[in-house]
């Protein structure tokens, strides 16, 4: 069959109002919409997390005009799953379209700031455009719903809650983004919206629409006049694509199965990988698999059909690092925590747990580098090995375990045996298991890895600790520690599981770098991620517990078993973790023996509480076992063993604090007593004697949680225009941290201020390890405390050298000096305008 070849498709769309154009070697066919979005334009407010759909981190609207009837039509779409060359002459708008730094925001951008309904904020733009889709749609001209109250939307408050129902939040909780949306909703009661900064909740200060932010629909266009003109203009222009119509772009558009069947009888398709695909997402499948050379659009063809090619992706491969790239002078390691251990980052010579690093695979894209790396075949021989260990069964049969210091190590407390001896009921043989979590940030491990002159390198990680990841760097390198500077902005995400887990991964994509002498990007995907994490610690418990028939506790030992994995981690830490949450009762007397086995599985490592869940979990289940025995209520066998101070004190030590400080018992009997607290347990109890497999419950669990400082810098500097810039060793991870250094900033020099504008002024900067040194890591729940200490000490050495200048010149002027005069003063007397501090240096032993 003769078959007609068009010259390549240029695929024209609009990207937020501006022209964009693509084609021919420029855009591969297999590119999606996220992927030209951050690697072809400005735009980098859609991510990638999933890279399936499921998260709606991509998620943008995409607008489409029909020249016949003059319409535009908009729907929401994850763009990790478009493909490009689906949306010739589309207008596609993301969070950056709707408001941004220099024109403006929005104000579906302002109520979610406002609500509070953003932390690290990487799901913030999909969920932007997930509620400025839903307001669009509902807001349509035309719509058949009635104009909506002046500052409201269409959009109902069982609308507004859908609008989200496809993007995930891990950090912030869908209390606040669910409030911000119903804030758009005509038949919503303000009153019933959670804590904003738009008014307070007092009687005094209604709820009205005016303080939010105002909302007119229409306010943003979705689709271009220009667009809409050269559509119009190519009318009759675009030739349709006939039956055996093919071009050099890689898309193929057959109208029938008998069209499709000449199209693979042409021979075209030999050697050269094929898919077939269904308006914006191939037939059946959601990301992609591998890569194709050609697509077929089967629109208009009901049956589906899939032909599997061998890949091009090796095409594309760069070079493959392994161990033995490691220079001179360096060592094969990827993470390590100091006097506790190191992890190799190459598994050489053996590979010791799966999911190890074997090798890595450098290539123009990084999906081509992920496609390379599925087509690897490795060969392992278990020849002359021991079978792996892992469980904690298999390490506690063959001794495989990992010391904990003695600095490290918790203490009992008191006489087990005489606990044991006065109780009234005893429970030999209780057991809790409890499995592994994975930490699930939306932003996956990630660097940008940059070689610097004289064998340096600039390495950009997600990280919670930028100091242990330069120290580890270097070590692989071989290099001096001056020589390695990682930068963190920020992190998407972090809940322990970047603090060591995203090491090798800046330690991998330096390598290369370093080798390569060029710039190395990498992040992991979700996969990928989920299967190198490790994530919280599995954990055996057996345990022994003596107390009277009132319930009183008089003694507990516990057998605690943790799989560590592969290497130490922070694992010995966790034991000490563990036991200082499960301490939260009056035990009567503790003892345990801990073991920390060595497996061949992912190392395990810090994860939001490392510890301090699972000895709070531990200790809930012992004491509902007890009530369960006694025919108890719970929470009267919970209030019968939580402190007094002096119990508190023999448990805690130094950390009991002082008596005055001590609330814990007020604050469970003020809760459990609470008429809001009473009917709901009255209303579990009724719902669950009428049904009979569906069941409900309440529960009032206390927490302890022993705070510990940590040594912290921080640097304040004035620049000549007044404007301030601030760094701290923390990293911000969502939890607040650069808002609360900045309003610590303009508290610290307030008394400098006349003006009342400092907090304008301030802007807290990456964390730096080598312009902030010894910056630690962020986590412990302190860094903000710390970071904030730091800041505020800065803050006082620039109040003393600039408070004499400022008296000086009111002493002149008879008024308060503005700030600018100040700064300018300063500036011409040559004044040191930078401040550092490092709060608890040397002081935080205790």
């Amino acid at each position: 069959m003769e078959m007609g070849k068009e010259t390549a498709r240029v695929v024209v769309l609009a990207v937020n109002g501006v022209r964009r154009e693509a084609a021919g070697a420029d855009v591969h066919p297999s590119m999606t919409l996220l992927e030209f979005l951050r690697t072809k334009t400005p735009v980098r407010g859609p991510k990638i997390s999933c890279g399936e759909g499921g998260c709606g981190a991509c998620v943008v609207l995409i607008s489409k005009y029909d020249p016949a009837t003059d319409e535009v039509t908009e729907f929401s779409a994850n763009s990790c799953l478009t493909l490009l060359g689906t949306l010739s002459h589309c207008s596609v708008t993301t969070s950056e379209g709707i408001g941004n730094t220099r024109d403006g925001y929005h104000p579906v951008q302002q109520r979610l700031s406002g609500f509070h309904a953003s932390q690290c904020g990487f799901c913030t733009p999909g969920m932007c455009m997930s509620i400025f889709s839903a307001l669009v749609k509902a807001d349509k001209p035309g719509h058949a719903a009635p104009a909506p109250p002046a500052g409201f939307s269409r959009l109902t408050c069982s609308e507004a809650e859908h609008a989200v129902s496809g993007n995930l939040c891990r950090c912030t909780g869908y209390r606040p983004i669910v409030d911000a949306c119903k804030s758009f909703a005509a038949d919503v009661d303000l009153e019933d919206l959670g804590l904003n900064s738009f008014w307070k909740k007092a009687a005094d200060d209604r709820a009205d629409v005016g303080k939010l932010p105002q909302y007119s629909a229409g306010s943003v266009c979705t689709f271009p006049e220009f667009l809409k003109a050269e559509i119009k203009s190519n009318i009759g222009k675009l030739p349709e694509h006939s039956a055996g119509s093919v071009s050099d772009d890689g898309w193929y558009y057959p109208r029938s199965i008998q069209e499709l069947d000449n199209l693979f009888d042409a021979n075209w398709f030999d050697e050269t990988a094929v898919k077939i695909v269904a308006s914006n997402t191939g037939a059946g499948v959601y990301k992609e698999q591998d890569l194709y050379e050609k697509y077929v659009d089967i629109k208009g063809i009901p049956e589906l059909l899939v032909i599997d090619k061998p890949s091009l992706a090796a095409q594309k491969v760069i070079t493959v690092i392994s161990a033995k790239d490691i220079p001179v002078g360096g060592k094969n390691i990827g993470t390590s925590y100091p006097m506790l251990g190191d992890e190799a980052l190459f598994g050489d010579p053996v590979s010791e747990f799966a999911g190890q690093t074997v090798g890595i695979v450098i290539a123009e894209t990084q999906k081509y580098a992920y496609m390379a790396a599925k087509q690897a075949v490795i060969e392992y021989s278990t020849e002359n090995l021991e079978p792996p260990i892992l469980t904690i069964e298999d390490a506690i049969k063959h001794n495989s375990y990992f010391h904990t210091p003695p600095y490290l190590a918790p203490q009992p407390v008191g006489d087990f045996d005489k606990g044991m001896s006065e109780a009234d009921h005893k429970i030999l043989s209780g057991e809790v298991k409890l499995e592994s979590q994975y930490y699930f940030y939306m932003e996956t491990n990630t660097a940008l890895a940059i070689p610097d002159e004289d064998n340096c390198i600039t390495v950009y990680s997600s990280t919670q600790t930028p100091e242990i990841t330069q120290n580890v760097i270097a070590d692989l390198l071989g290099v001096p520690y001056h020589n390695v500077r990682v930068i963190t902005r920020r992190v998407g995400g972090g809940f322990g599981g970047k603090a060591q887990k995203g090491c090798p991964v800046a330690c991998a994509c330096a390598l290369a770098a370093f080798k390569l002498r060029r710039p190395v990007r990498m992040y992991l995907d979700l996969k990928t991620d989920m299967i190198m994490a490790g994530g919280r610690h599995p954990m055996k418990v057996k345990y022994s517990v003596g107390f009277k028939s009132d319930g009183t506790l008089t003694a507990l030992h516990v057998d605690l078993g943790i799989n560590a994995g592969i290497s130490p981690d922070v694992s010995p830490m966790l034991p000490g973790f563990i036991f200082s949450s499960l301490k939260k009762y009056n035990w009567g007397a503790l003892a345990f023996d801990v073991k920390l086995c060595k497996t061949n599985v992912s190392s395990r490592s810090a994860m939001r509480g490392p510890g301090e869940v699972q000895g709070s979990f531990i200790a809930e289940a012992i004491i509902e076992h007890v009530a369960s025995v006694l025919a108890a209520d719970t929470n009267a066998v919970r209030r019968k063993n939580l402190h007094s101070f002096d119990s508190l004190t023999a448990f805690y030590g130094k950390a009991a604090g002082d008596a005055a400080t001590y609330s814990l018992v007020d604050l469970f009997d003020k809760l459990t007593t609470s008429p809001e607290y009473r009917s709901r347990a009255a209303e579990v109890e009724r719902f669950n004697g009428g049904s009979k497999w569906k069941k409900r419950g309440i529960s009032c669990v206390p927490i302890t949680f022993q705070v510990t400082l940590r040594p912290s810098p921080g640097k304040v500097s004035i620049l000549n225009d007044g404007s301030i810039v601030v760094e701290v060793g923390g990293v911000e991870i969502g939890q607040g941290l650069y808002t609360k250094v900045k309003q610590m900033t303009a508290f610290g020099l307030a008394e400098l201020d006349a003006d009342g504008v400092l907090l304008d002024k301030v802007r807290v900067i990456q964390a730096d390890s080598l312009s902030m040194v010894q910056g630690g890591f962020t986590g412990g729940s302190t860094t903000s405390e710390v970071s904030c200490q730091a800041v505020l000490e800065s803050c006082a050495a620039l109040v003393e050298r600039l408070k004499p200048i400022k008296e000086s010149i009111e002493a002149n002027s008879g008024a308060p000096a503005p700030w600018s005069a100040l700064i300018a003063q300063a500036t011409m007397e040559s004044v040191n305008l930078t401040a550092d501090a490092a709060y608890g240096r040397g002081q935080l032993h205790d």
